[in-house]
């Protein structure tokens, strides 16, 4: 998975956001069979809030890794699990060959309490103890110290950054949320 990151080329990567627990996934399956033509490097599948979408998130990374061989990234979010939670989730990705999991804190349902992993960070030890997934997180250029814990015990933390072309600028979300933007910079 790091030689995406190191190559020459614009990696392509694409993120799917599965149906509800009883959501069809057949409209899923329609569309990466469109975006596997256009030889992906990766594609992510989220988690959904409170993990109302978890059992599908597995089916449909399992499938991107075996029936595409495309790499797939399977979300996993602490926020509401318990180990009791998150180990069927690894055991089944580890048996299904998904090699890659994006661990993210996430958010609680409505009326839901933070169980075994309060933090990401706590998320990928466990994992890391246990497995052998390349673990990638998600991390915010703002906050130094959590990125550095994130940096120092996951594969690679994600950010997200923008390329504003006419200035050739590459700048973090909050650089854009507290900058204003001149009227030249629009088109």
């Amino acid at each position: 998975m790091r030689d995406y990151f190191e190559q020459e080329r614009p990696t392509l990567t694409f993120e799917i956001f599965p149906p509800k627990r009883t959501g069809e996934l057949s409209s899923i399956f329609a569309t990466v069979d469109e975006l596997a033509s256009l030889a992906p490097d990766l594609i992510s599948v989220t988690y959904g809030a409170g993990g109302t979408s978890r059992d599908n998130t597995v089916e449909i990374a399992s499938q991107i890794q075996n029936s595409y061989a495309i790499p797939a990234l399977a979300h996993l979010t602490c926020a509401g699990n318990s180990v009791e939670d998150v180990e069927p989730i690894l055991r089944t990705l580890r048996e299904n060959g998904v090699k890659n999991i994006l661990a993210l804190r996430g958010d609680l349902a409505e009326g839901e309490a933070l169980k075994d992993f309060r933090y990401a960070s706590d998320l990928i030890k466990y994992i890391r103890s246990r497995y052998d997934f390349r673990i990638f997180a998600a991390s915010y250029p703002d906050s130094p110290p959590a990125a550095l814990l994130i940096v120092s015990i996951a594969v690679a933390a994600l950010m997200p950054l923008f390329f504003h072309p006419f200035s050739r600028t590459l700048w973090t979300a909050l650089d854009l949320a507290m900058r204003p933007v001149a009227a030249n910079e629009i088109s």
